[in-house]
């Protein structure tokens, strides 16, 4: 597997403006694109995000969850899960995974507040309504084109909640098996990710 080429840009100087802390700051999608999507996109990978969390994204969300108990499953960073203001779970998998270096991408390094935990347990812990996960790779089948063998089993996910949300982008996720339940595709403003096609951005949303 080739590395990834990225656009040399100034790290220091996109974390400045992008950053409060080590959390990405909020802000309306036309303000971070004013950056230019190339500088994005190579500040992402190399900062360990798939997907960024946009004002209009977030308020997008909150319409969705209203007041009903909600959890993140790979939080990632954090990002999401912090400004969304939901409980944030990781199993903290690519830590450790060579793969994402050799391919030149930074893992992601779930910080403190981000709690490792296993997706399909933290939904049997804390027993959310609402379920939410960015750019998550399903657990992968003998046959399965797309997958990772830490991934959850997101049909079991379904099944234990009331709705679950998955924001990510159909070249990547296209070829999820729970597509193949009853859901309702979603492509609100703010919708700002790592793929080549940002008009494939999505979110996927099931209800029951």
């Amino acid at each position: 597997m080739r590395a990834l080429t990225v656009p040399y840009i100034d790290l220091k100087a996109i974390d400045a403006a992008l950053l409060e802390g080590d959390r990405l700051r909020v802000m309306p999608a036309k303000e971070l694109l004013s950056f230019g999507l190339p500088t994005l996109q190579s500040w992402m990978v190399q900062r360990a995000r798939y997907q960024l969390v946009t004002r209009e994204l977030v308020e997008w969300l909150h319409d969705r969850i209203g007041r009903r108990d909600a959890l993140e499953i790979g939080a990632g960073m954090g990002d999401l899960g912090f400004h969304v203001q939901v409980h944030m779970t990781d199993l903290g998998q690519q830590a450790n995974h060579a793969l994402f270096v050799e391919m030149g991408q930074e893992p992601t390094k779930p910080p403190p507040d981000v709690e490792r935990i296993d997706a399909e347990q933290a939904v049997e812990k804390y027993r959310p309504s609402v379920v939410i996960g960015s750019w998550i790779t399903q657990r992968w089948h003998e046959g399965d084109t797309e997958g990772a063998v830490y991934g959850p089993e997101e049909a079991r996910i379904l099944s234990k909640v009331k709705t679950y949300i998955h924001i990510g982008n159909s070249l990547t996720h296209g070829r999820k098996r729970i597509l193949r339940f009853k859901h309702r595709e979603y492509r609100p403003e703010g919708l700002i990710s790592r793929s080549v096609d940002q008009s494939k951005n999505v979110i996927y949303v099931w209800d029951r």
